[in-house]
């Protein structure tokens, strides 16, 4: 196991404000969610002769893509900006980077 590099601001804004902006989208989310069903346009969707989990992909699909395009944009600026590191997996931040807007949403 190689020792951790010495962490700088860096290291530690970028994954935050990138919570930060994930979670502000799932706010979006909700309001979205919450105006339809007091618009009674939810009643509306389950009424149509689909799957309520296709109703869910719908609404939940767009948000994550937006996410996910979000935690490359902040990682990849931090890494290219900024010299950050990205840990010694490749593959286990690019899964996380697809988990995690899932897990909020």
């Amino acid at each position: 196991m190689r020792p951790a590099k010495e962490s700088n601001a860096v290291q530690h804004n970028a994954p935050g404000y990138t919570t930060m902006f994930v979670f502000f989208i799932v706010i979006v989310l909700a309001e979205s969610v919450l105006a339809e069903k007091m618009n009674s346009t939810f009643q509306r969707l389950l009424a149509i002769p689909i799957g309520k989990a296709t109703i869910l992909a719908g609404k939940t699909l767009p948000y994550c893509l937006v996410n996910v395009t979000q935690v490359a944009g902040m990682f990849g600026a931090g890494r290219l900006g900024f010299g950050m590191s990205l840990g010694c997996s490749p593959l286990a931040l690019v899964v996380m980077a697809y988990r995690w807007p899932l897990s909020v949403a």
